[in-house]
C-alpha cells in the first residue's frame, strides 16, 4: 500500500461497501517515524468511533519517506478478526480503504479520505480496482445545505426586501403574493436543512469525532436550532393590518 502524508493508510475486507464487521490491516507512521502493522476489528453498531485492535502484523517492506508511506504484507487465504472467519477463496469482499491522522498512542483518528470498491472481488483474480468517489450520504448533505442556504432563503429574504409593493391587488391563500412565496421557501428550507441535519448524523454514527479540531459541527448544530426557532417566532407575528405592528 502506498499513501502520501503523516499518518496512516487502511485496508479494509468487507461484505460490503460500508464499515461495520470488517477486518482492517493498517499501516501506521508512529511518533518516532517508524511504519507499524495492526490488523483491526471495525466496532459495530458505530464503526466510525473507531477500530479495535487485534494485534500487530509483520511488513515484508515499509518506508516512510519524504512523506510518502509504504507498506507491503502477506495474509493467508484464510484468516479470522475477533473470531470472525474470513475466506478470500470461498468467498467475495469489498475493499475499503482510508487515509488519516495517527494518535500519539499510534491510534487511527477519523480518516481525511475513504474510498470503496464498487464490486465485490475474488482474490483470486489479478483484476483489482478501488474507486475514490465522493460519499454519497456526504454529497446529499452538501447539495441539500447548498439549495437550501444558497436557494431558497436567499430568494424569500429578497422577496420580503425588495417586493412587498409589487402585486398590491393580487393574494395567494388570502395573503399577498410576496408573503405567500416567502412563506412557501422558508418552509422548503426548514425541510432540507433538517433532512440534510439528520441525514449527517446517521452517516456519521452521532456527533463527529473531528470536533473540537473541526468547528463546523457545532456551527452547523447552531445554525439548524436558530433555524428551527425562526417558525416558531413567525407564529407569533402580528398581523400587518395591526397599527401597533412596528411597536
Amino acid at each position: 500500500m502506498v499513501a502520501s502524508g503523516n499518518g496512516y493508510i487502511a485496508v479494509g475486507f468487507s461484505s460490503d461497501v460500508f464499515m461495520g464487521n470488517d477486518s482492517v490491516h493498517e499501516c501506521v507512521i508512529g511518533s518516532d517515524d517508524l511504519v507499524y502493522g495492526y490488523q483491526s476489528y471495525n466496532i459495530v453498531p458505530n464503526p466510525r468511533k473507531g477500530n479495535e485492535r487485534i494485534g500487530p502484523i509483520d511488513l515484508s517492506a515499509s518506508s516512510n519517506i519524504n512523506g510518502l508511506l509504504k507498506c507491503q504484507f502477506s495474509l493467508k487465504p484464510q484468516f479470522t478478526a475477533k473470531g470472525v472467519p474470513f475466506d478470500l477463496i470461498a468467498n467475495n469482499y469489498h475493499l475499503l480503504l482510508a487515509l488519516g491522522a495517527t494518535g500519539s498512542d499510534n491510534s487511527l483518528t477519523k480518516h481525511s479520505q475513504e474510498g470503496a470498491s464498487a464490486n465485490a472481488f475474488n482474490f483470486t483474480s489479478i483484476e483489482l480496482g478501488v474507486s475514490t468517489g465522493i460519499n454519497v450520504a456526504i454529497a446529499i448533505h452538501g447539495s441539500l445545505m447548498v439549495i437550501s442556504w444558497v436557494g431558497t432563503v436567499s430568494v424569500a429574504i429578497f422577496l420580503a426586501r425588495y417586493y412587498k409593493q409589487m402585486w398590491p391587488e393580487t393574494t395567494h391563500c388570502k395573503v399577498k403574493v410576496w408573503f405567500a412565496w416567502h412563506r412557501f421557501l422558508n418552509m422548503v428550507t426548514v425541510v432540507l436543512t433538517s433532512a440534510a441535519f439528520i441525514l449527517i448524523f446517521i452517516h456519521v454514527g452521532g456527533w463527529s469525532s473531528e470536533w473540537p479540531a473541526n468547528p463546523h459541527p457545532l456551527l452547523g448544530t447552531i445554525t439548524t436550532a436558530l433555524m428551527w426557532l425562526q417558525p416558531i417566532i413567525a407564529l407569533f407575528r402580528c398581523d400587518p393590518e395591526i397599527g401597533r405592528a412596528h411597536v
